[in-house]
């Protein structure tokens, strides 16, 4: 399955703008992506608890 983030919403509890597969879903730190615990969101991307970033997705932005 495909897992990208496509926006980052900063803030005191960011949230992320994550697609998966073809379902766009907003998420924050303590929820599941694809049964993969969120513990950390930045500028950067999301982290998970496997140790896995998912950087943001730029595409065609500048």
């Amino acid at each position: 399955m495909v897992i990208r983030v496509e926006g980052i919403i900063g803030g005191d509890r960011p949230r992320a703008l994550v697609r998966v597969g073809a379902d766009d879903r907003i998420v924050a730190v303590g929820e599941s992506i694809d049964g993969i615990r969120i513990v950390g969101i930045d500028d950067a991307g999301v982290r998970l608890t496997s140790g896995v970033r998912l950087p943001l997705d730029a595409g065609d932005r500048p």
